[in-house]
């Protein structure tokens, strides 16, 4: 079911990329891109969650007039490489090595600030919701579904850097299943190596620390009256990557990352399993990948 829907995705990301380039307005202003990713393992907010995966999505954007900004659509999946392990406590969730496929399902809604205000100059904020899906799992102890909110404010260095765009991002999440909150703080740099090394070449460092504390870590899988665990920890993601300009469409690219967290072992669960308290880790690897759109 997940390789159909992941194929449907795509095949309709190349036809809408096809009918956008003769449409007229206002599809012309439409955006399409769609992202073909594999990386060596799947770490979100510090945990490990896969080993190998497959992470293609298909993103759509347009702007709203003039003035109001740009909202956007996107769905992510992650086909988890090799087996699922059956967990010992309850028989079916798979806690390692890796987990269930995943769906993600997101809205945004982007605005520059300078719009509404010249002293705004340089700042920008998206507000977003997303819908985490885990079409594999059910029953007690497991999380099947998630939804999440978010806010960021960036900032464009360009300005009072000389030149240099580290572009600075806040973000704020809420779960609204898990009762959760994450704050993280993001920056990242684009150095074009075009007269360096070679045409069309990029490298892009990037860094983000944040913070993560749920009341509900079971979400509403646990029923009235059962226990449902709380967790909090800090995790540090660190990545370098290198993009190549293979068209205008289309840029391939290759990178390594690095992340970790300072959580602890709790009631002798651990190792990185993303929907129990525990797991303090560090992991390292790599993705490849093209980006196509326009």
């Amino acid at each position: 079911m997940k390789k159909t829907i992941l194929t449907v995705a795509l095949a309709a990301a190349l036809g809408a990329t096809a009918h956008a380039q003769n449409a007229a307005a206002p599809l012309a202003d439409l955006s399409i891109k769609v992202n073909a990713d594999y990386e060596s393992q799947y770490v979100f907010r510090g945990k490990k969650i896969t080993n190998g995966a497959f992470q293609p999505s298909l993103n759509l954007s347009y702007p709203v007039g003039k003035d109001w900004g740009t909202i956007g659509a996107y769905v992510w999946t992650s086909e988890a490489v090799g087996r699922h392990s059956t967990s010992p406590i309850t028989g079916t969730f798979p806690d390692g090595p890796n987990q269930p496929n995943e769906v993600d399902i997101g809205t945004m809604w982007d605005y520059d600030l300078s719009k509404a205000s010249d002293s705004l100059k340089g700042w920008g904020i998206e507000l977003g919701d997303q819908e985490y899906w885990y079409p594999q799992v059910a029953g007690y102890g497991t999380v099947s579904r998630s939804n999440e909110l978010h806010l960021n404010v960036n900032y464009d260095t360009t300005s009072v850097l000389g030149g240099y765009n580290i572009t600075p991002t806040f973000w704020y999440y809420h779960d609204v299943i898990l009762d959760s909150n994450t704050l993280a703080l993001s920056v990242s740099y684009t150095w074009d190596l075009s007269k360096q090394v070679l045409n069309n070449l990029s490298l892009i460092p990037s860094a983000t620390v944040g913070w993560t504390g749920a009341h509900r870590w079971f979400g509403d899988q646990v029923p009235a009256g059962a226990a449902n665990w709380r967790d909090s920890y800090v995790y540090w993601l660190v990545s370098l990557e290198a993009d190549y300009k293979i068209k205008d469409w289309a840029t391939a690219f290759i990178g390594v990352r690095a992340s970790g967290n300072n959580d602890g072992t709790v009631n002798g669960f651990g190792g990185g399993n993303p929907q129990a308290p525990g797991g303090g880790q560090n992991n390292i690897w790599a993705g490849v990948g093209v980006y196509m759109g326009m």
